[in-house]
């Protein structure tokens, strides 16, 4: 519910305007009255309206005054001046102090309704866009307001959360076509991922009834499983206020951060999490992989590595303690001259594509082994690039993989990652959703009447509501609103 203070001298027409709200406008409360600019000051400190009605002429402080003192604030409130002047210099007045309407006694109950319906769509958009900030702030450890900042972003009194990503953690070193993903701003369920492998949860209690939080969220988890990625889920089972969200979003993706494990399928319950500190290994053995490299010995190198990989695989070893131990082998290797320096991108996309230990077994093999001098040259024509976005072109209906478009064109991961990094400027799985949101664009402007979920099937998305929250994030409009653009310029 949208909060109202209502400021009037007048007694009469205080109660009256009230009477007005309260009958003609849903999803607004007056929470207080005042009766004149001073005391609506003192009011708004303590209650942070989100929308003001007052009179203009008032003692001590006048309607005009006051919207601009609310102005200097940093509230950012809807501020409704209702006058029975017409002036010219009332209306100046308001225009400078940022009024959000001017309207004049008498005050009609059908006016009233049509600004509350506004004055509704203008907060609507003001708290999506506020809750977008917070999480992406959350996100990125940043402080999270104080507690009735957070009410009015979160309005309901308990919440759910959950946080589930496909495949391994998000690239650290590369941020070309890296786009955040939210929730549409009619949806119920709050969402936001970091990209568009990623999704936190945050449900209102009120919605989840017949079965627990935990049920509903373990068949949404068989849904969302499929053979070409892995998926670690976190829950959090228990129903929390929304004063509690910073520091529970901020620990779900610590969890998440710690127990994503390369090729395992993982629905997990937040107090059932297995600490890093539990996780005991010496890594390599680096006086033996590097007798193997002076010896050219890649089979015994690639060997070593494999069993090493494999034993974290048993052991369910996390992500980021691999990528850790991974990363200072490299480094080592890098620094005495067996190898040239690592690119950083590229190394995240390995981790970021890779589907299985084998799979990034090979790709560290190559990446100690491989010419890479030889192999730039080798792909420095854009032949391949320009067949595999060929391909892509006409398969983007289909269920596709960094892994399947290796397997089809014979290359490695690493090599598929130097020759998106090169020619198109991001990895493979960017420009992929970026050509599938173009196609998705293209088929809307040839038939805006189209079905959303028809769409989202014609360029391999199986869930409508993914594709309608990626296209948003790419557009910044919603698969609905721009068709209904569309039909707007279609002549009758």
């Amino acid at each position: 519910m949208y909060k109202v203070l209502v400021v009037d001298d007048e007694v009469s027409s205080l109660n009256h305007l009230c009477n007005i709200i309260k009958q003609k406008s849903q999803g607004f409360v007056i929470i207080d009255t005042a009766t004149n600019g001073a005391q609506a000051l003192e009011k708004i400190e303590s209650a942070k309206p989100d929308v003001l009605f007052t009179d203009v002429l008032m003692p001590i402080i006048n309607g005009i005054e006051l919207a601009a003192k609310v102005k200097e604030t940093d509230l950012d409130i809807l501020t409704v001046i209702v006058s029975g002047h017409s002036d010219f210099e009332y209306a100046r007045g308001a225009i400078q102090s940022e009024v959000c309407e001017y309207i004049l006694k008498p005050v009609r109950p059908s006016e009233i309704e049509k600004l509350m319906v506004r004055l509704r769509d203008k907060l609507d958009v003001k708290y999506y866009e506020k809750r977008k900030l917070f999480l992406k702030r959350i996100a990125g450890g940043n402080p999270g307001g104080d507690e009735k900042r957070l009410k009015n972003l979160f309005p309901d009194e308990n919440y759910y959360a959950a946080i589930y990503r496909k495949n391994g953690l998000p690239a650290r070193f590369s941020e070309k076509g890296f786009i955040d993903i939210y929730s549409l701003p009619d949806e119920k369920v709050i969402m936001y991922g970091r990209d568009e492998n990623e999704i936190l949860s945050i449900c209102p209690a009120d919605l989840i009834y017949q079965k627990s939080w935990w049920e509903y969220f373990q068949t949404l988890y068989k849904r969302m499983l499929d053979e070409a990625s892995f998926l670690t889920a976190i829950v959090r089972k228990d129903a929390f206020e929304s004063c509690e969200l910073p520091r529970i979003i901020r620990t779900l993706y610590n969890n998440l951060d710690e127990s994503i494990v390369i090729g395992q399928n993982q629905l997990l319950l937040q107090n059932n999490i297995k600490p890093l500190a539990g996780f005991k290994d010496d890594g390599f053995n680096i006086t033996m992989l590097e007798h193997y490299i002076k010896i050219n010995d890649s089979a015994q190198l690639k060997k070593s590595i494999l069993q090493k990989l494999k034993k974290w695989e048993e052991d369910k070893y996390p992500q980021i303690l691999v990528e850790e131990k991974i990363r200072f082998l490299l480094m080592y290797f890098s620094n005495r001259g067996y190898i040239e320096s690592i690119n950083e991108i590229l190394l995240d996309d390995i981790f970021s594509e890779t589907i299985s230990m084998g799979n990034l077994s090979n790709s560290i093999c190559s990446l100690l082994f491989a010419d890479q001098k030889a192999d730039l040259i080798a792909y420095d024509k854009e032949h391949d690039y320009r067949m595999i976005i060929q391909y892509l072109e006409g398969h983007l209906n289909e269920t596709i993989s960094a892994q399947s478009i290796c397997k089809r064109f014979a290359m490695s991961q690493n090599t598929l990652s130097r020759i998106f990094n090169k020619y198109a400027g991001c990895s493979f799985s960017k420009l992929l959703t970026q050509m599938r949101m173009e196609r998705a664009k293209k088929y809307m402007m040839e038939n805006p009447r189209q079905l959303i979920r028809d769409i989202a099937d014609s360029i391999g998305i199986s869930d409508q509501f993914y594709f309608s929250r990626v296209f948003r994030s790419y557009y910044g409009v919603s698969p609905t609103e721009y068709m209904e653009g569309l039909m707007v310029k279609i002549p009758e």
